[in-house]
């Protein structure tokens, strides 16, 4: 930002934001969280500090428990230790696995909790473990799917980039280029992966006009060129369907969701999905795991 941005233009910013949240009635949640569930019950948020890190469980009996704790999803972090008063025995997952691609919104930038993001409870939903890509300030860029080919490939694929291609000033020509690229390389590099593309969602400025034309103008170009380059395998998700528009919704006002902004969109993308599973005809759980598969 200081790179970019003056001290004045910052400060500047910031105030607009403050207003735009008070006008919202909303709340700016920056503060970090480690989420713990225990035998899939949410039951603590401890935020993240310099020092360790204490979860307390409430097992008087020490019966084995299944604890899973949610990491920050936009703070640079490493685990030193882990440690218990009692015995810890690592659990392998044989659930399907998501992979969550998109810029600050999928990050869940701002909603205070990991795991109350959209992709963390839609995947609570379908039953799936998720792998979230979100980062903040990415547009549709190729080099977002350097060497995924090489990786252990997911059962299914969201995508959910635009908002920032909108915002870019860049002019429409460009970025159809940008995003042509973008999803020729994502059909390449998951050839046989149900692919769901989730359009811009509500931003209270939709209704003004950028360098590249008109909130729907972005939105109609990105939906074509996914369906252009992967066809049938491409379901698409409208944005402004599935998401509220609602300031109060959102953590500053206008664009992030907070956690009720995610709690509304998560269902209804949950919905989505099995729609698309009832439609194609699919077995009962909605994605089955490629280890599963293999073992099978």
């Amino acid at each position: 930002i200081k790179g970019e941005m003056t001290f004045s233009e910052i400060l500047q910013k910031l105030g607009e934001t403050v207003i735009k949240v008070n006008q919202a009635r909303s709340r700016l949640d920056i503060i970090q969280h480690f989420d713990l569930y225990q035998d899939t019950h949410y039951l603590d948020a401890v935020r993240l500090g310099d020092s360790e890190i204490e979860f307390k469980l409430d097992n008087p009996q020490r019966q084995p428990v299944h604890v899973k704790i949610w990491l920050p999803l936009y703070k640079p972090l490493s685990i030193r230790s882990l440690d218990a008063d009692g015995s810890i025995q690592p659990v392998q997952s044989a659930r399907p696995r998501m992979l969550a691609l998109g810029d600050s919104i999928t990050q869940g930038f701002v909603a205070g909790k990991p795991s109350f993001n959209y992709v963390s409870q839609l995947a609570e939903f379908l039953d799936v473990d998720a792998i979230n890509q979100g980062i903040g300030s990415m547009v549709h860029d190729k080099g977002i799917l350097t060497d995924w080919e090489n990786l252990p490939q997911p059962d299914l694929v969201t995508t959910a980039y635009g908002t920032n291609d909108w915002h870019s000033g860049k002019l429409l020509p460009e970025i159809e280029a940008d995003m042509a690229a973008y999803f020729q390389r994502l059909a390449f590099v998951f050839p046989d992966i149900p692919i769901f593309v989730i359009t811009p969602i509500w931003r209270d400025d939709l209704h003004k006009s950028k360098e590249c034309g008109s909130f729907q103008q972005l939105v109609a170009c990105l939906s074509q060129q996914a369906i252009d380059a992967a066809g049938s395998r491409v379901h698409l998700i409208d944005g402004l369907e599935v998401s509220p528009h609602n300031p109060a919704c959102f953590s500053d006002g206008w664009l992030h969701p907070n956690i009720a902004g995610f709690s509304y969109m998560a269902p209804r993308l949950y919905k989505t999905v099995k729609d698309w599973q009832i439609q194609a005809d699919l077995p009962d759980k909605t994605f089955v795991s490629r280890k599963a598969k293999i073992e099978g």
